[in-house]
């Protein structure tokens, strides 16, 4: 609610940016949404499943960055941000169900039974 006062507040030319740091908003509230599937699958002996979905994730950003940036310009990169984090909460989250059996989204409470 505040975001374009508060970007103001370092200077005029800051409040362009307030479309972008929605689009980042909204990746964390994604990343949030995924739970904490990242320290699950680490402390269960599982990192070496988070390198592999980490090392797809910066592919998949080095490409959409080349792809939206042009495009788009600043919101470009932050689209990226977005698209990449959806993609590898999703990926991460799906893991932990698979390999530890615990649902850690908060979308799990309303799929159950």
């Amino acid at each position: 609610l505040l975001g374009r006062f508060l970007l103001g507040l370092f200077g005029p030319e800051f409040v362009v940016g307030y479309t972008t740091m929605m689009i980042l908003v909204a990746a964390q509230m994604v990343r949030a949404a995924a739970g904490p599937v990242i320290s699950l699958l680490s402390v269960t002996g599982n990192q070496d499943r988070c390198l592999i979905v980490f090392t797809a994730a910066l592919m998949a950003s080095f490409v959409l960055v080349f792809l939206l940036v042009p495009l788009y310009g600043i919101q470009g990169a932050g689209l990226t941000v977005l698209v990449v984090t959806l993609g590898w909460s999703v990926w991460l989250h799906t893991l932990v169900v698979r390999r530890i059996g615990v649902h850690a989204s908060i979308f799990s409470s309303h799929s159950k039974p």
